[in-house]
């Protein structure tokens, strides 16, 4: 899922050029991925209840293959629209379903660490694509670069469907008839989803922006692309430790003003200067730290039996915000005709983010089923 998010951003100036389209269109093709998870992930928790878990799964990527092959196919930018749209409809359904997994499993241990290898496996998704399309696109071609994407989810859908999904760490009660969240879990839920999707879309910015930005100061497009995935290679590296650290400290506040403002200084230094590579590590470092405590902080705040319907809010919320973000950000870039404003709006996102979360763990602390300290 994240790889096929990602390989747009990955290859911007290729499709520029090749749709002659401005940066707004490349934003707006971006953030449509997600824009039917705003709709589909509080469905997605009802259909999970009605005919399983494991068939709301395989149809996600079922979904994810179809949307694939529209983009591989198409040749105009509406038709890539309508590929990523398929597409983002599966995801929704992947993420949803995968994410009630996962807090299945861990409910009763190590839940902050859990859901940071979960999510970590969206930064290797974003690492590889950044890595691994730009070399493909430039020798075979943007459609052949297309059918990769097409391969890459027909294997993740083979492999799904060969796997047992039965756990015997589940709770038996996440077996019974899932039930709508307790009310004073609702706003809470909200909010844990914006902030996830300001903290998302901030860094969806910068990925799928700064390959642009360093190809305009006179870098290659492998090059550029392999710069930025630095990034996640370093969020990747620090998210599991960020789990860690919260489970074992049980200072979640402290984690989050850290790498929160260690992050806000990196991106508003990211476009002044030309060594792009110490921010992008501070920026990658700090970034893994908090990115599961969202999660955590939702799906921890919930009874097993309001999980399906309670992450269907969170996501709902998440993606509402997630996928504005690119396409806010190049509309502008577009105004503005300054690309760095970009950057400074990403910046303003992480800093409404980290405000968020603070308020949700104020009410997580005084509401919630099973308390965090703040």
């Amino acid at each position: 899922m994240a790889l096929q998010f990602a390989a747009i951003g990955a290859l911007g100036p290729l499709y520029e050029d090749a749709f002659q389209i401005d940066t707004a269109d490349l934003g707006l093709l971006v953030g449509i991925y997600f824009l039917p998870s705003v709709f589909g992930a509080l469905p997605a928790a009802m259909w999970s209840n009605k005919f399983g878990e494991r068939r709301v799964l395989l149809c996600g990527l079922g979904l994810m293959v179809i949307g694939a092959l529209v983009v591989a196919t198409s040749d105009t930018w509406l038709a890539q629209a309508v590929g990523r749209i398929v597409s983002g409809k599966g995801a929704v359904l992947l993420n949803v379903i995968s994410a009630k997994l996962v807090a299945d499993w861990f409910s009763d241990r190590e839940h902050a660490t859990a859901m940071a290898v979960f999510v970590h496996s969206w930064f290797a998704g974003i690492a590889a694509a950044l890595v691994i399309m730009p070399p493909i696109a430039e020798s075979i071609g943007l459609a052949g670069a297309g059918w990769v994407v097409v391969a890459i989810a027909v294997f993740a859908l083979v492999g799904v469907t060969c796997c047992d999904l039965k756990s015997d760490h589940r709770l038996l009660a996440s077996l019974e008839e899932q039930v709508f969240p307790r009310r004073p879990m609702i706003l809470l839920i909200l909010l844990a989803g914006v902030a996830w999707g300001m903290y998302n879309g901030a860094l969806a910015i910068i990925l799928s922006f700064g390959p642009a930005d360093l190809v305009g100061r006179g870098r290659s497009l492998i090059e550029a692309s392999a710069i930025t995935s630095i990034l996640i290679w370093c969020a990747m590296g620090t998210g599991v430790l960020g789990g860690l650290i919260a489970d074992l400290s049980r200072r979640p506040v402290a984690v989050l003003f850290v790498s929160t403002t260690t992050m806000l200084l990196a991106m508003v230094s990211f476009p002044l200067t030309n060594h792009v590579l110490l921010p992008l590590f501070f920026l990658g470092l700090a970034a893994g730290l908090p990115s599961s405590l969202f999660l955590a902080l939702a799906a921890s705040a919930l009874q097993p039996r309001e999980r399906s319907f309670g992450l269907g809010l969170f996501f709902t919320a998440h993606f509402l915000v997630f996928s504005s973000a690119p396409a806010l950000a190049g509309k502008v870039v577009s105004l503005s005709t300054n690309p760095e404003i970009s950057f400074l709006f990403g910046a303003g996102l992480l800093f409404g983010a980290m405000l968020l979360a603070f308020v949700c763990l104020r009410i997580h602390g005084k509401t919630a089923a099973r308390v965090v300290p703040v």
